[in-house]
């Protein structure tokens, strides 16, 4: 498919007296896990399309491989079989033969039966050239109806001049429209670990991507955006238009919709607004502030790749022979400061 590239349109902000610029790619994507892509999920496209485990498998790899990003947060990657986390892993650390890319598994985490190696979850790929994970840590969301996670990761640039940490979160909130409740209460317990400074640190910048399964008017993705989160789309941002589509389907009717998203946050709004909460952290934990952690604190928007033109997406929708998954991913370049 083709996808313009559009660049960031606002006046940049001022920086003068920020650290040097440190640019980062990074790809959000549901692959769409080989256990769930079957043709009663899929009734109207390609047998092919579903059930062809290597020519799916090919295709993730080919489009992480095309955009080269830095940062890759992938979402329903099965814990074992044909397209499981293992098989991805093998392709992407492999060198690519043009371009040298490859990438590393930075974190991960699944739902399911481990010892049956059965479940699908998350996990973060990093270019090590690029991008190193420090430390991470999987919250599950079990307590509030679902088994599913989000992966909190402490994230740190490689430099040969200064290397800095910001924050990196993926996740999958729970799918179908009405579980927007179960939803909201899974945004609340994200929201709250990435205020906690447990993990990732007050006053770090911070990325959020994953398929949140909610459009932009229900309220688990309102409260993002609020003053709760206090996050930012950078597809909104940067294509001036939040609501622009993510998945395109067909099942019992056709579905187009956006649902995932890279959402990002400052650390200097995250701080001054710890600094005037009364339950934020009390500052005396090591990565309780700035002052303990030498992180990036702001982000700016430089671009992305926008969504196809409907000419290019087959009358069956996606999944498709030449698309592997049913959501669409994003590419999305920034300058951490």
């Amino acid at each position: 498919m083709d996808r313009p590239y559009v660049k960031y349109a606002k006046e940049p902000r001022d920086v003068t007296n920020s650290s040097p610029a440190f640019p980062l790619r990074i790809m959000q994507w549901n692959i769409l896990a080989q256990s769930l892509a079957t043709n009663e999920s899929f009734p109207y496209v390609p047998e092919q399309a579903v059930s062809a485990a290597p020519l799916r498998l090919a295709l993730i790899v080919e489009q992480i491989r095309t955009y080269t990003p830095d940062v890759v947060c992938l979402e329903e990657v099965d814990r074992c079989g044909a397209i499981g986390v293992d098989q991805i892993a093998s392709q992407l650390c492999e060198p690519d033969v043009r371009t040298g890319f490859c990438l590393t598994l930075g974190a991960s985490g699944f739902r399911g039966d481990e010892a049956k190696g059965t479940g699908i979850g998350v996990c973060v790929f990093v270019n090590p050239a690029r991008v190193r994970i420090v430390a991470n840590r999987v919250m599950k969301f079990g307590d509030v109806g679902d088994p599913q996670l989000v992966l909190l990761c402490l994230a740190e640039t490689v430099s040969s001049q200064q290397s800095r940490r910001f924050g990196l979160a993926a996740t999958h909130l729970k799918a179908k429209v009405e579980f927007a409740a179960v939803r909201q209460r899974q945004m609340q317990m994200l929201l709250a670990a990435l205020n906690s400074g447990s993990m990732i640190p007050q006053g770090c910048a911070l990325v959020v991507a994953g398929d949140f399964n909610a459009e932009p008017s229900e309220t688990a993705v309102e409260m993002a955006l609020g003053s709760e989160g206090r996050l930012l789309s950078l597809y909104g941002e940067i294509l001036g238009d939040i609501n622009l589509w993510t998945t395109w389907k067909i099942r019992d009717k056709e579905l187009r919709r956006c649902i995932d998203y890279i959402f990002y946050r400052d650390g200097d709004t995250d701080q001054a607004s710890a600094k005037n909460s009364k339950s934020g952290n009390n500052g005396n934990g090591p990565e309780s502030s700035m002052a303990d952690c030498d992180c990036c604190r702001s982000i700016a928007p430089v671009g992305c790749f926008a969504q196809p033109s409907d000419e290019q997406i087959p009358a069956t929708r996606l999944p498709s022979v030449s698309f592997p998954s049913d959501h669409l991913n994003l590419i999305a370049d920034i300058c951490l400061y």
